[in-house]
């Protein structure tokens, strides 16, 4: 399956600095395996979904996709190691999951292999912003 020639070319196309990242969206993090069959009317495994949406991005030639850090490394060997996996879902050892079903911290996306994380509510929701933010940043960047 191709996207329409234009909403990945188009969004290249009109990057006028050449330094913007095309990045599609494969599954939300928020959705476990059965909401995503039963919700999408999927009969794939969250696995198989994921791979065939980040190979149909690829293919249009976006620069990388959304998805769970879970997800990083069968992209990757799907697509190319190049192709780019930037990762919401990410949580605090510390911190309550909320709605999130597909969850890691943020030493641990850097170690399956994330180009970038997504935080909101580790920090958003913690009593000190500034120092939950700084964690986050320490764990990103421990190896």
């Amino acid at each position: 399956m191709r996207l329409k020639k234009g909403l990945v070319q188009a969004a290249k196309d009109y990057n006028l600095t050449d330094t913007t990242k095309i990045l599609a969206v494969t599954e939300l993090t928020s959705f476990s395996e059965t909401q995503m069959q039963q919700e999408q009317a999927v009969n794939k495994s969250m696995p198989e979904m994921v791979t065939h949406l980040a190979k149909i991005a690829y293919q249009n030639g976006a620069d990388g996709v959304i998805c769970s850090a879970l997800e990083n490394e069968m992209i990757h060997q799907n697509t190319s190691e190049e192709f780019l996996c930037v990762n919401p879902g990410i949580r605090l050892s510390s911190d309550n999951n909320d709605d999130q079903q597909r969850v890691v911290n943020p030493k641990k996306a850097r170690k399956l292999g994330s180009n970038g994380i997504v935080v909101g509510r580790s920090i958003t929701k913690a009593e000190k912003p500034n120092a939950a933010y700084k964690q986050i940043l320490n764990e990103w960047s421990s190896k």
